[in-house]
């Protein structure tokens, strides 16, 4: 499976070689700034991702997300996995580091329950 970042990443340099050369076919260089300039918006697309991800990533968890954070944090611990100590205020990214080392440490018969 591949994320979305990944996805836009790849996809969206060809994107925007494909909107400035087609923009320039057809119209000749009358419009040719316009098409650089929706070029350039295509290949800020995966930057403004990757800029709204890192803030997201240091935002604390609301009150929802904390409890199953919690949850899976306790469950985890009675499996006997190695994992950090609860953190009284855990931010996306903690959360983020838990599922991996739930998804990479447990089997998927336990990991089915929650997803």
């Amino acid at each position: 499976m591949i994320s979305a970042t990944k996805f836009a990443i790849k996809t969206m340099p060809p994107l925007a070689v494909l909107t400035v050369a087609s923009a320039y076919s057809v119209t000749g260089v009358e419009t040719l700034p316009n098409a650089v300039a929706m070029g350039i918006f295509f290949l800020s697309i995966p930057v403004q991702g990757l800029l709204w991800l890192g803030h997201r990533a240091n935002q604390w968890l609301p009150p929802s997300t904390l409890s199953w954070y919690r949850d899976i944090h306790y469950k985890m611990q009675q499996q006997g996995c190695r994992v950090a100590n609860v953190k009284p205020r855990p931010k996306y990214k903690e959360l983020a580091d838990l599922l991996k080392t739930a998804f990479d440490d447990l089997d998927k018969a336990f990991t089915q329950r929650w997803f």
